[in-house]
């Protein structure tokens, strides 16, 4: 899927567009939230698939980088809606609970600079660094997977947790 993410950024990143937020229409609201669903997939970027419905929808790079960063909002309140029920079990593991606040932090630490730098290449245009990125990555994972040991050899150990895949 990271592959087929980069392909998305190449062909709909050339796409250029005038219209600000106020002009966006429903059917711009529509077609730009079905592009968000791509990103559900893994390996598939939900912004990246946000920015290019906006480009398709003609939707200024401006106004697109906030658009999308503004649906990040829902995105993130709806998983944790979706994990409220095991969240629960985390506060029973006292020991460790340090631990669940320092990551806390630093996902959202490093999600605000991480926002902030995409939003920089959105408004330069480039776009297609990050399908570069993505295609990279992409090919990457298919020749680590291409290799017999992949699921038997994970890519990270963390306190006995095996991490066998890449999700971005």
């Amino acid at each position: 899927c990271l592959i087929l993410n980069a392909a998305m950024l190449f062909i709909f990143g050339k796409f250029t567009g005038k219209k600000n937020l106020e002009e966006m229409t429903f059917k711009d609201a529509i077609i730009i939230g079905l592009f968000q669903c791509a990103g559900s997939f893994a390996g598939i970027s939900r912004s990246g698939s946000c920015l290019c419905g906006c480009q398709v929808q003609k939707i200024h790079k401006d106004a697109s980088a906030k658009y999308a960063f503004l649906l990040f909002i829902p995105a993130v309140l709806g998983a944790f809606v979706l994990e409220m029920g095991g969240i629960g079990d985390l506060f029973l593991d006292t020991q460790n609970i340090y631990l669940y606040l320092i990551s806390f932090i630093v996902a959202g630490i490093t999600t605000y600079f991480a926002f902030a730098f995409l939003k920089k290449i959105i408004q330069k245009g480039k776009i297609t660094y990050f399908g570069i990125y993505c295609a990279i990555l992409g090919i990457l994972v298919l020749i680590y997977s291409s290799n017999e040991v992949f699921f038997t050899r994970p890519f990270l150990v963390v306190n006995n947790t095996y991490f066998a895949s890449v999700s971005l």
